[in-house]
């Protein structure tokens, strides 16, 4: 706590006084961010995206027994819109997020843990969580949401194996896709 105290104080009189010796070169940038090498970050991308497709899925399939209708419309719903994810949207996104991995900021041989998606991809996060919370608490019958989580579960668990094996592969290999 008195590490972060000192910190908020020394920012403080930089912004109030910059003539300060607070203000060297450099001192802003030392400070330090959790950082991971490149590869860490591709494998820890896929494990997220598999862990949440298998979440997704699993709640999908589960609102889909309870429901006690038939599963196999909603099923092959899921499923065939899942490949189209996959195809369409999230593999693209799952490859733009390893090349700006591998790509991006090349003069560190470390990269912020956070890296691994974008802002941009943050902000669709939030808002697809929100929309989910949205959708699950309005009176919809959860039998007309299982094919759009698990369409949504599987075409993250499909898009996570481009994070596998772009760990899998060498370097230079991913970035020629």
């Amino acid at each position: 706590m008195n590490w972060l105290v000192d910190r908020l104080l020394a920012a403080a009189k930089i912004a109030k006084f910059p003539d300060t010796n607070l203000q060297k070169p450099g001192y802003i940038d030392s400070m330090k961010t959790p950082a991971a090498d490149r590869k860490v970050l591709v494998l820890t991308a896929g494990i997220v995206w598999s862990i949440v497709g298998l979440i997704l899925s699993a709640v999908g399939i589960r609102w889909m027994i309870i429901a006690h209708r038939g599963i196999i419309i909603p099923g092959l719903t899921g499923l065939l819109v899942g490949l189209a994810f996959d195809r369409w949207k999230f593999s693209r996104l799952s490859l733009k997020n390893i090349k700006r991995i591998f790509a991006g900021w090349p003069d560190k041989a470390k990269v912020c843990v956070f890296a691994f998606q974008s802002t941009l991809g943050y902000i669709l996060i939030a808002a697809m969580m929100l929309l989910g919370f949205t959708l699950r608490h309005l009176p919809i019958q959860k039998i007309y949401l299982s094919p759009l989580y698990l369409a949504i579960g599987l075409g993250l668990i499909l898009s996570s194996l481009q994070y596998y094996r772009a760990y899998a592969a060498p370097s230079p290999d991913i970035l020629s896709h």
